[in-house]
This record gives C-alpha cells, structure tokens and sequence, in this order.
C-alpha cells in the first residue's frame, strides 16, 4: 500500500490508499531512467545539515526510502527495514528521505521511535521542478513509501518499488543480495 496525497491536500496530509509494484527497467537495463539522473544529481541534507550526493554513499548498496511520519505504510515497514539491514550487514545502508515539509516532524518521529537510519531531504538549494519529480507521482501526487535502491558503483538506481513490502520475506531479501553482488 502507499499513502497518496495530492498537491491540493499535501498540507493536511489526508492519505488514500493505492496497491504497490515493482516497475520494470526502462531505457538501460538495470537502471530506471528518469529516476536515476534526477536521484543522482541532486543534493540531500542529512539530519546534521550536512549536504550530501548519492555519488557520496560508500556501501555497495543503499536503499532510499521515501517515507512520511503520517504515514502508517511507512510506519510498518521500518521494522522490516531493520531487520533486513541487520541480517545483510554492513554492504546496505537505508537512508529515509522525507519531503521537505516534512522534514522536521520527520525527523522527531524518527528519533523517538529510535530508527536506526540515515535521515534526510532534499536541500533547498535544488531547483524546484527536480524536488518535485523526485518526489511527485503523476497528477502531481506524493506517494510514499517508495524504495530506490542505488548501486555504488555504477552510480544507478537499479530497483524502484512503490508501496508497502516485506523486506524480511525470502523473495525481497534475495532480490536486495543479488543488487549488491
């Protein structure tokens, strides 16, 4: 499931539910075009305000995620995620990207349910039109959760998955291994 909520509604964060897939590669094999060059060349504030770019992620692998505090798809997936970087160890990193509006109620959600994960959104330093195609469906929607996962060392997004899923399940686990082998 994700959570959507239209331009017009974003404010006061009224969710509708949507059933989640996997959208299969586009232009390159392996990579999602044009997630990757927006993902790539943008640049994100972690909770410190220190300004970073995926280029700078150093684990083979980093699972971004975008998530919201409202959400309660979101919400379910964090133990998930949790045991999923756990059991694949130190070559994963999963890096929660909230929307600027909500980067502070966010962030203190994220502290107080102790989530181990690297916080961040994007800076205000980006131009606009890229924030919102990185985080704006069609319609102008913003739907969360949705999961990037970025391969190091080809500088790629190399899996989109939109909605909730089982990162602790057997078919998830071995999809997220395979990207980082």
């Amino acid at each position: 499931m994700s959570s959507i909520v239209t331009r017009r509604t974003f404010a006061t964060a009224a969710a509708a539910w949507a059933l989640g897939s996997v959208r299969p590669a586009a232009a390159a094999p392996g990579r999602y075009q044009p997630d990757t060059d927006v993902w790539t060349g943008s640049v994100l504030l972690d909770a410190d305000g220190q300004s970073f770019v995926l280029r700078d992620l150093r684990q083979p692998l980093s699972m971004l995620k975008l998530w919201a505090g409202w959400c309660p798809a979101c919400a379910s997936e964090m133990p998930q995620l949790t045991a999923m970087a756990s059991a694949l160890g130190p070559g994963v990193e999963v890096v929660l990207i909230s929307h600027p509006q909500y980067w502070a109620a966010d962030q203190a959600m994220a502290h107080r349910r102790r989530l181990p994960f690297r916080l961040a959104t994007f800076a205000p330093s980006n131009p606009a039109p890229i924030v919102e195609q990185a985080l704006l469906g069609p319609g102008g929607a913003y739907a969360v959760p949705k999961t990037f996962a970025f391969r190091a060392r080809d500088c790629s997004i190399v899996l989109k998955r939109e909605g909730s899923t089982d990162w602790t399940s057997a078919a998830a686990l071995s999809q997220v291994k395979g990207l980082m082998a």
